[in-house]
């Protein structure tokens, strides 16, 4: 694999991490590449014991990456003997009312058993960093699986720490139908 950075999309960020074993580039993952991606997120998807997502899911999360409305940003890592991406993350925008500051949110994390403790996760969880440095985000946050020790052990070494104190609910798809369908019609 050439990691010479004009070989990567121009539109797209280039970088390249020294790690002990390899190099390991990263760039961001673009409409010309997204199966690439979905093919990282299907892998993580049967890692984290769910069904990876079907051909409408495919369709979405390539209109929410490309599309006229980007809901997210998403890059690959790559090490020289693998002509595919063997990582990717997944992250976004949110908002602290409290310090009245943007914070990047990694939705998702992953990288391919044969290519784990290489340094490559720790990479993607730099670059996300810088990522929020350079946008002006006041943190950033992640979630692990409970079970997902190794995650959890790499977001402590990097000096996250893990809260107890608050608990993530979520309303899924049919409560938010639910209510908004017994919701009185707005007048404006």
């Amino acid at each position: 694999m050439n990691l010479n950075p004009e070989t990567r999309p121009k539109s797209g960020a280039f970088i390249i991490v020294p790690v002990p074993d390899a190099p390991i580039s990263i760039s961001r993952a673009e409409r010309e590449n997204a199966d690439a991606l979905l093919d990282l997120i299907s892998e993580l998807a049967r890692f984290e014991h769910l069904p990876p997502p079907d051909t409408a899911a495919r369709a979405r999360l390539i209109e929410d990456g490309w599309g006229e409305r980007r809901r997210f940003d998403a890059y690959l890592a790559y090490v020289p003997e693998s002509e595919a991406p063997v990582g990717f993350c997944l992250f976004f925008e949110t908002y602290s009312t409290f310090l009245a500051r943007p914070r990047l949110f990694i939705e998702d994390l992953y990288v391919r058993p044969d290519f784990r403790r290489r340094g490559i996760g720790t990479a993607l969880i730099k670059w996300c960093i810088e990522q929020a440095f350079e946008r002006g985000c006041w943190r950033v946050e992640c979630m692990g699986l409970d079970w997902n020790k190794s995650a959890q052990d790499l977001y402590g070494k990097m000096g996250a720490h893990q809260f107890f104190e608050w608990f993530l609910f979520r309303f899924e798809r049919r409560m938010i139908e639910h209510h908004v369908g017994a919701l009185p019609k707005r007048r404006f």
